[in-house]
């Protein structure tokens, strides 16, 4: 993984300026956006929208193939319910058909994950024991040695 530059460049004057938490790209070649974010304020689930959109428009230069877009992931770790459901604590948005609801379009993958805000929330529906080890540290910033993580992980 390497960590890239944050700032979406303005390719026309006027366009509005976009500042990511942390912009990177794997092996393979796909970018990822990771956005942490404390509060839901007005805009925000456009905003992850777009940060995704203007990641996948802006590899193309005049006269480029469409075929040379790689992959998007933007990834949201939000200290709030998500889509105003306590239930929910993680949630994936990509593109389906209306009609065949089994084909998925995975150019662009947009993935939120609440993080608990204190002890005593339990996460539902997160299957993967590791990724829910690594949300509840969240709740334990005193956490601060790779020795400390070890022993809270097993």
């Amino acid at each position: 993984l390497s960590v890239k530059n944050p700032q979406l460049l303005k390719r026309r004057r006027r366009q509005k300026t976009m500042i990511l938490d942390l912009r990177a790209e794997d092996d393979e070649g796909v970018v990822y956006d990771i956005e942490v974010q404390k509060r839901n304020r007005p805009g925000f689930w456009d905003r992850m929208f777009a940060y995704g959109d203007r990641l996948r428009a802006e590899q193309l230069d005049e006269g480029d193939d469409y075929s040379s877009l790689r992959r998007v992931v933007v990834i949201a770790f939000v200290a709030f319910p998500i889509r105003d459901d306590e239930n929910v604590w993680f949630d994936v948005y990509r593109e389906t058909s209306q009609y065949d609801p089994t084909f998925v379009y995975d150019g662009k993958t947009t993935i939120f994950i609440r993080i608990q805000t204190h002890e005593g929330q339990t996460p539902t529906r997160i299957e993967d024991s590791e990724l829910a080890a690594w949300l509840k540290m969240f709740v334990y910033p005193k956490l601060t040695t790779e020795e400390d993580v070890k022993l809270f992980l097993t």
